[in-house]
């Protein structure tokens, strides 16, 4: 009996969900906005996005081009931004606190840059305060979908494909 290929749209919430789990955690400890953390997140989802396109080709037992193995890996990475985008909402509903945060976060970084005046961190602290909200959704959508694209493209090129030979004609 043949095996069903695994659907880019469970692949992108198994992502989802070990990324939203690693939010969670960091929050609680208040480790959200420290790099390290957003480099780990986006690690592991660069590392999804990769091992959804291997698996997609060995699912097809190598039968695939570069663009449907490509195909599949953005799919799966634009499942991940659309559920992204739903956790930032949700979570800045249930912690209103998170934007505090987020503000103190920015305002010590750009405090720390000897070329940025207390009027420019007011302005950009007024935008902020003001925009917050579509600033995190066009974050989450274009910074998935921007390292989604990378990394499927990566995907698709380490992916094993025997491709079917075409028939020889002798002239």
């Amino acid at each position: 009996m043949e095996q069903t290929p695994t659907s880019h749209v469970v692949k992108g919430l198994i992502i989802s969900l070990i990324l939203i789990i690693i939010s969670i955690v960091s929050y609680f400890l208040d480790l959200s906005m420290d790099s390290w953390v957003q480099y780990l997140s986006y690690a592991i989802f660069i590392a999804g996005v990769i091992a959804s396109c291997i698996v997609y080709g060995k699912q097809h037992g190598g039968h695939v081009t570069f663009g449907n193995t490509f195909a599949h890996g953005f799919k799966v990475s634009s499942v991940v931004a659309v559920l992204m985008v739903v956790f930032v909402l949700l979570f800045a509903l249930i912690f209103p606190e998170m934007k505090d945060k987020a503000l103190i976060a920015i305002q010590e970084s750009m405090s720390k840059n000897p070329a940025v005046t207390q009027d420019m961190i007011d302005s950009t602290m007024t935008m902020y305060t003001k925009w917050f909200t579509p600033i995190m959704i066009a974050s989450a959508i274009f910074g998935y979908l921007f390292v989604g694209l990378i990394a499927s493209l990566i995907g698709a090129a380490v992916t094993k494909k025997n491709p079917n030979p075409t028939p020889q004609v002798n002239v």
